[in-house]
């Protein structure tokens, strides 16, 4: 995705700043990678997210933060219900979003780590 900054014509959510955000899959390069770890198999289902610069970068560019770190974690407390937490440290002042890709294989970035995970196709 493009963290809401708009610059299509996509179906979605109201326009910010007079231009909708676009559609996953049009993310950039991005600075931090890491591996979901499911716990669990009835509700609620867990998984932590280590977060780390790991591979290649994403979009073929420089990282922007190296010295990100930290953990993701998601509870899936029913059907419908995904709690998100978080504690990063190392990244800069301001904005800042993630998105979660099908695969955690990273050695040729995001082309190896597969598409984003969107399993009902949904702008965002």
């Amino acid at each position: 995705d493009d963290l809401g900054l708009g610059n299509n014509d996509e179906p979605g959510p109201p326009p910010v700043n007079g231009k909708a955000s676009k559609a996953t899959g049009n993310a950039g390069a991005r600075i931090a990678c890491g591996a979901i770890k499911l716990a669990g198999g009835a509700y609620p289902i867990k998984a932590i997210c280590t977060v780390g610069p790991e591979g290649k970068p994403c979009g073929g560019g420089a990282e922007a933060a190296p010295g990100c770190t930290g953990v993701v974690c998601f509870e899936q407390i029913d059907p419908d219900t995904c709690k998100i937490s978080y504690e990063i440290k190392g990244l800069t002042p301001g904005k800042h979003g993630f998105h979660v890709h099908e695969k955690a294989d990273f050695s040729n970035g995001c082309n190896s780590a597969g598409p984003h995970y969107n399993p009902f196709k949904k702008t965002h």
